[in-house]
């Protein structure tokens, strides 16, 4: 007997069974088949946006928000065995701050960086005369090839560099960005880049922007790929093939080629580079960014031509008076939320074998 009305697909019947099996309703019911979803251009566009998707989520998360500087922490020591005290100073980075990956770099290891990245620059590399030499140009190397931040181990951090990442984002909303236009840093005078695309940081240890030394290379903080590292590599290529032989007799010092005072020279010649309306490219080919400055007394709390009277003997590492903890407290770095320094350093010249031994002690050790 036939039914009195048609029944629907998905009414069920007497036996309370759908009367089609649901392939025969898709059959019957083309328009809404989803066939789009086992097509071969759907699926690898899902594929394509599901792994970047991962990536985005990868790199966002290692990245402090609004910067382009990635969250890895690098230091280097000769090898894995780090003097007790610069150890202790060395893990404050790591308290302060947890969400970053930290990298000890061996000699050994620089060694392997620079031959499989910067096979161009191994025999300037394996030619330099002095360990501090391949160890400056490492640090560079560093910073090019993975970004992030820097620290010599007589550097002591008493904030998160979170802190320090959010004032200069504040600086850069409101336009007062610190960079160097060629003849002292100044600010900006209005936006530099879009918001949030700070792509690296120089410490300025003070006020004068004429000093060779004003520059140091005890802390570098970069996004990877940044022109500004390859340039100052470049340089000292030209530097040690002109001037090797001054460079061997020692008639002129090592912060000339790979230390302060040719990453302060570097500035000089990016810079100019790097004005409005100069359209010069870098090595690479790229246009150039802009060179950012953190201001003086956030990363180094003291220039050390200019102590307060008596702090000396209490700040630096070659000194026997040396003590770390009042040298903090009588420039402020004792880690109060408002407090302008974020870390302080001692200063202990290691590569040139002043320091006292006390640096290479636990204060507990001390004789």
């Amino acid at each position: 007997m036939l039914p009195t009305k048609r029944q629907r697909p998905y009414e069920l019947n007497d036996s309370g069974k759908l009367p089609y099996h649901t392939s025969h309703y898709r059959r019957r019911c083309p328009s809404l088949r989803p066939t789009f979803l086992r097509s071969p251009a759907f699926l690898i566009v899902a594929t394509v946006f599901f792994f970047a998707g991962l990536f985005w989520e990868r790199t966002s998360a290692n990245k402090e928000p609004g910067h382009l500087i990635p969250k890895i922490f690098h230091q280097s020591w000769k090898n894995i065995e780090i003097p007790p005290r610069m150890k202790a100073w060395s893990d404050t980075w790591k308290k302060l701050n947890p969400d970053y990956e930290y990298k000890l770099w061996t000699d050994e290891g620089n060694l392997a960086l620079c031959r499989t990245h910067f096979p161009w620059f191994l025999p300037t590399f394996e030619a330099l005369p002095k360990n501090i030499l391949r160890a400056d140009v490492s640090r560079y190397m560093y910073m090019y090839q993975y970004g992030g931040v820097y620290a010599d181990l007589d550097v002591e951090a008493v904030q998160p560099l979170s802190v320090l990442w959010a004032t200069m984002q504040e600086e850069e909303d409101r336009g007062q960005s610190l960079f160097y236009n060629g003849q002292s840093a100044v600010e900006a005078m209005g936006p530099t880049h879009a918001k949030g695309t700070v792509a690296m940081a120089l410490p300025l240890m003070g006020e004068d922007w004429t000093w060779e030394h004003n520059v140091p290379n005890a802390w570098l903080a970069s996004r990877p790929g940044h022109g500004f590292w390859l340039h100052l590599l470049h340089r000292v290529i030209w530097l040690w093939n002109m001037h090797k032989e001054d460079f061997l007799a020692e008639r002129i010092r090592v912060e000339a080629l790979t230390g302060p005072e040719a990453l302060y020279r570097a500035v000089e010649d990016y810079a100019r580079d790097t004005k409005p309306g100069n359209a010069t490219l870098g090595v690479t080919g790229e246009p150039l960014d802009r060179l950012y400055f953190v201001r003086p007394g956030v990363i180094f709390p003291y220039d050390w031509r200019h102590f307060l009277p008596g702090t000396w003997e209490i700040c630096s590492a070659e000194a026997w008076a040396f003590n770390e903890d009042e040298c903090k407290l009588a420039y402020g770095a004792t880690g109060t939320k408002g407090s302008k320094p974020i870390s302080i350093t001692y200063w202990s010249h290691s590569w040139e074998g002043k320091s006292n031994e006390k640096i290479y002690q636990m204060p507990s050790q001390k004789s």
